[in-house]
C-alpha cells in the first residue's frame, strides 16, 4: 500500500528503518503528546520492546535515536523521556515552510489507498415510512466515510439497499395495516399515502396484502430517494433492489450451488445453511418451513447471502456495511458468509448504536413499529442539516450518544458549528478586507511568523492529512469533528491575539498566508462532512 507522505509517516518510516538496522521488530504507534513540552510527536517504540527484550525501554530508546537517518532534519531536536518514549520536536523554519503547502488547494488529498475499490452501503432502510432520526446516524456516518476514504486515494462507491422484496414480512404488514386488518407502521404519512393512491383511480381494496404492500413500499421509497438526495445532500453510486434477487431467481441458483457444496441440511421443514463450519456460533435458516399451506418462504439471510455474492463479484478490495444496532447479532452469520462466498477482500461490519434525542430535556423512544418516531425531515427543518450532521458524527458510531436540539439550534458560540462556520466566516472576512486594502499574501516573508500562537496553528493544520489517513483505516468519523473544532479554536484565539492586517506590511502579508491556510483546512473539513463553508455569517 503506498504510504501517506505525511510527517507521522516519515516517522514512522524513519523508526522502522532504524529497527531494521538494530535487527529488531516491533509494532508501535506515533501519537501527538497531550503537552507540548512533550514535544509535537512521540513513540512508544521503547517501552513495546523492552519487556520483549528484558531491557530498560530508555536504553532501547537511546539506540533507536543514535540510528534515526540523518534527513529527519524538519526536528529541531528529538529527546529520550525518563519512561522510554521518544519525542520529537519540529523545526521552527520546518513549520513555516509548511504554509504554502497547506494553503494548496489539494492538500489532503493522499494516494494512500493507492486506487483501492471500496464499496460503503448505508442507511438501507426499510420502505416502510419516512426516514427517522434513528436512521441518520448511519447515513452522515457513510456519507462522511465515503468521502474521507476518497480523499485518501481510494475509488469509493456509495450503495443503499432497498429492502423491497414482495416475500418481506414488512411489505406484508405494510399492507394488511393499509387494508385495516393491522397496526403495524400505521402513521398520518401511510394515511396519505392511501389517499394520494384511491385520488390516482387504484382501487386498494381489491388488492392482496403483498401486492398493496410492494405498491405502497414502492412509493415510500421514491420518496426516500428524493429526499436522501434533495435534502441529505447524499449521493449513492448504486440503489440495490432486493426484489431483483427474486427476480433474476438469484436466490434459488445461490440455494442450488450451496447445496452442491453440502452446505444445506433439512430440519423441521425448514432448510438450514451449515454456517459453524464458517465460524458461526449456529447454523442459520435459509428458507423457513411451509406455514398456513404457503410454501416455505426464503428468508432476509438467503437475501444477505445473495445480495453480498452480488457485492463481491463487482470485485471490490474491501467491502463496508454499516448496519443498525438491531443488527448486532449478525456479525458471526454475517463472518461466515464472506468465508463462504470466498471473498479475499476486506469485509468490515459497523453497527451504530441508539441515539436518545432530547428537547427541553425530554426524550423520545423510537418505534417504526408502532409509529412513534422523529421523521429526520422535522430535525432538519429544526436545526438545519449541518448542525445535524456535524452533532450526530461528534461521537463514535458505536456509542450511544444525546442528541441535544437546543443546542443544536440555537445560534451562539456554544454551539460547535456555529462557532466553526463563523471562524470560516471570519476568515473569509479578513481576505476580503485585505484585497479590499490591495493587500495579499506572501510566502517570502512566512519568516516573520514567530508567536506561539502562531506556529501551534501551523502544526495543528498540519495534522489534516494524517487525519484523514488515520479515518481512512480505523473508520473513526467523530476525530475530524473534534479536530475541526480545535482548528476554529486556534484560528480563532490567533486572530484575536494577533493583529492580522497592520502598518507593517510585510508581516500583513506572512499573516496573511496563515489565514489562508486555516480557511483551506477548515473548508476541506467542512466538506468531508458534507457541511457549508459559508463566506459571511
Amino acid at each position: 500500500m503506498a504510504q501517506s507522505g505525511t510527517v507521522k509517516d516519515l516517522i514512522t518510516q524513519a523508526v522502522s528503518e532504524a529497527l531494521k538496522r538494530l535487527k529488531l521488530e516491533a509494532k508501535f504507534a506515533v501519537e501527538y503528546p497531550s503537552f507540548s513540552e512533550h514535544g509535537d510527536y512521540s513513540t512508544n517504540v521503547a517501552l513495546i520492546l523492552a519487556s520483549k527484550l528484558k531491557k530498560s525501554p530508555v536504553e532501547i530508546a537511546y539506540q533507536i535515536t543514535a540510528d534515526l537517518p540523518q534527513q529527519l532534519n524538519m526536528f529541531e531536536r528529538v529527546e529520550v523521556t525518563g519512561s522510554g518514549f521518544i519525542n520529537f520536536f519540529l523545526h521552527q523554519d520546518f513549520v513555516r515552510s509548511q504554509i504554502k503547502n497547506i494553503s494548496d488547494k489539494n492538500f489532503g488529498e493522499l494516494k494512500l489507498g493507492d486506487g483501492q475499490k471500496v464499496n460503503i452501503e448505508f442507511i438501507s432502510a426499510n420502505p416502510t415510512g419516512p426516514l427517522t432520526v434513528g436512521n441518520s446516524r448511519g447515513a452522515f456516518f457513510g456519507d462522511a466515510l465515503g468521502n474521507i476514504m476518497h480523499l485518501a486515494g481510494y475509488d469509493v462507491a456509495k450503495e443503499y439497499y432497498v429492502n423491497d422484496a414482495k416475500s418481506s414480512n414488512q411489505i406484508r404488514e405494510l399492507g394488511r395495516t393499509a387494508l385495516g386488518k393491522g397496526e403495524a407502521y400505521k402513521s398520518d404519512y401511510l394515511d396519505r399515502k392511501l389517499e394520494e393512491f384511491k385520488k390516482k383511480g387504484f382501487k386498494i381494496e381489491t388488492l392482496d396484502e403483498v401486492s398493496l404492500g410492494h405498491l405502497i413500499a414502492s412509493s415510500i421509497h421514491e420518496d426516500i430517494e428524493e429526499f436522501v438526495k434533495e435534502q441529505l445532500k447524499i449521493k449513492f453510486d448504486k440503489w440495490f433492489h432486493e426484489q431483483t434477487l427474486f427476480d433474476k431467481e438469484v436466490l434459488d441458483k445461490i440455494l442450488n450451488d450451496l447445496k452442491k457444496r453440502d452446505l444445506i441440511y433439512e430440519k423441521d421443514g425448514a432448510l438450514w445453511l451449515k454456517t459453524t463450519q464458517f465460524g458461526d456460533l449456529q447454523d442459520q435458516v435459509v428458507v423457513r418451513s411451509e406455514a398456513g399451506g404457503q410454501e416455505g418462504q426464503p428468508t432476509y439471510f438467503l437475501s444477505d447471502i445473495g445480495y453480498h455474492a452480488d457485492k463481491f463479484k463487482r470485485k471490490y478490495d474491501i467491502v463496508i456495511d454499516v448496519l443498525g444496532p438491531d443488527h448486532q447479532g449478525h456479525i458471526k452469520r454475517m463472518e461466515a458468509v464472506g468465508k463462504m462466498l470466498g471473498f479475499k477482500g476486506k469485509f468490515i461490519l459497523l453497527f451504530t448504536q441508539i441515539v436518545r434525542f432530547k428537547e427541553g430535556g425530554l426524550a423520545m423512544r423510537l418505534s417504526k413499529r408502532l409509529g412513534q418516531t422523529v421523521n429526520l425531515e422535522w430535525l432538519l427543518e429544526q436545526v438545519g442539516l449541518d448542525s445535524a450532521r456535524y452533532f450526530f458524527l461528534t461521537k463514535s458510531i458505536d456509542t450511544h450518544m444525546d442528541f441535544d436540539v437546543d443546542l443544536a439550534k440555537s445560534k451562539t458560540l456554544q454551539n460547535p458549528v456555529f462557532y466553526i462556520q463563523y471562524a470560516h466566516a471570519r476568515l473569509s472576512s479578513i481576505l476580503r478586507k485585505a484585497k479590499e486594502q490591495k493587500l495579499n499574501s506572501n510566502f517570502k516573508n512566512i519568516g516573520l511568523l514567530n508567536a506561539e500562537g502562531e506556529l501551534q496553528l501551523v502544526k495543528k493544520l498540519l495534522r489534516f492529512p494524517e487525519l484523514v489517513a488515520t479515518i481512512s483505516q480505523d473508520y473513526q468519523v467523530h476525530a475530524l469533528t473534534h479536530y475541526l473544532l480545535s482548528v476554529a479554536t486556534a484560528a480563532n484565539s490567533f486572530y484575536e491575539k494577533e493583529r492580522i492586517i497592520s502598518e507593517e506590511k510585510e508581516l500583513s502579508e506572512a499573516r496573511l498566508c496563515l489565514i489562508e491556510a486555516a480557511k483551506n483546512v477548515i473548508f476541506k473539513a467542512l466538506k468531508l462532512l458534507g457541511m457549508n463553508a459559508p463566506l459571511k455569517m
